[in-house]
């Protein structure tokens, strides 16, 4: 008899088991779904609108009607691109394919420069941008930590309406708290469930593509675990919100000198050798195009024996290799 029970109890165990794992489930391909319609729209639409300026383009009869639709194209691309980068970070940070490289260096210059990046946007929505904070070593991946920090101020200026920004950073124990604060609109108390989904985006209901694609604190969210960087937020609904991100403090002898590379402000490619290998042949012409345009000599080839007889022939060798082959 106690055996009976016994069966009868695990039995009913693993039933519970069983439903709550379907459930699960259930709910994981229905995001998905959800994920992926959302993601299927805010794709198809800029496309749309580029190929109708493709075709104005191709109907249109003065240098300046061109020149007009020129600059709309490039919002339309700005849009695409920008999402694709965006699903492609999490689908790499879903198959875990992204690495962290963990150095020692100084959050005060990494607020100051993400504050003079920011100072135009502010600026053009008459908001305060400000960072406060001493010289404190901390140990993370600056590049990511860069990017957490990017999707946190775009958002923060993007629903500050009047007020500012603020960036702070300081000890807290044995970590460095840096945070974020704004004096936005704030987050309503039954959406802050929602606000790591992705595509979910409280203040934007009909998917205006100006206010961002949804995807940033996701990405936020999900570059924090990857970083064991714990993340949380205080809100309060028309006052603001401030995140918290909560980083090991660094020891200021393992600081790794970076080179500090300056941008060419001029480029004069005229004359170099450029070898392109690219198995896709519309990519091929693109490239080609464009390196023809900076008065680039270029050989092109879709694949590896390809290349060796193209430069062979041309009896030259590459002075740069682009190669995208698979």
């Amino acid at each position: 008899m106690r055996s009976e029970l016994r069966l009868r109890y695990e039995s009913d165990a693993l039933a519970e088991e069983l439903q709550k794992k379907t459930k699960e489930a259930e709910r994981a391909v229905e995001a998905k779904t959800q994920f992926l319609a959302a993601a299927s729209h805010d794709l198809r639409q800029p496309l749309h609108s580029l190929s109708l300026f493709h075709e104005a383009l191709k109907s249109s009869n003065t240098d300046e009607e061109r020149a007009s639709l020129f600059p709309r194209m490039d919002l339309s691309l700005d849009a695409l691109i920008r999402l694709f980068d965006s699903l492609l970070d999490l689908s790499q940070l879903d198959a875990k394919a992204i690495q962290t490289n963990i150095t020692h260096f100084e959050v005060h210059e990494l607020l100051e420069q993400l504050l003079d990046d920011y100072k135009t946007d502010a600026i053009k929505k008459n908001i305060t941008i400000r960072s406060h904070s001493k010289p404190i070593i901390i140990k993370s991946d600056r590049l990511l930590l860069e990017r957490v920090l990017r999707n946190l101020i775009s958002n923060a200026i993007r629903y500050t309406k009047s007020g500012g920004v603020l960036l702070s950073a300081r000890i807290q124990g044995a970590n460095v708290l840096v945070q974020v604060w704004d004096t936005g609109v704030g987050i309503a108390k039954k959406d802050q469930q929602d606000l790591f989904v992705e595509f979910k985006q409280l203040h934007n209901a009909h998917r205006d593509r100006a206010q961002g694609l949804g995807l940033g604190l996701s990405l936020v969210q999900r570059l924090c675990l990857l970083l064991q960087h714990p993340l949380s937020f205080r809100t309060q609904l028309g006052r603001g919100t401030v995140f918290n991100i909560e980083i090991p403090e660094g020891d200021v002898n393992l600081i790794a000198h970076q080179e500090m590379i300056t941008s060419l402000q001029n480029w004069d490619f005229s004359g170099y050798c450029v070898l392109v290998i690219d198995d896709e042949a519309v990519n091929l012409d693109a490239i080609k195009t464009l390196l023809n345009k900076w008065n680039c000599d270029v050989i092109t080839a879709k694949s590896l024996s390809e290349a060796i007889i193209a430069i062979k022939s041309e009896n030259r060798t590459p002075d740069l290799i682009l190669s995208d082959l698979r």
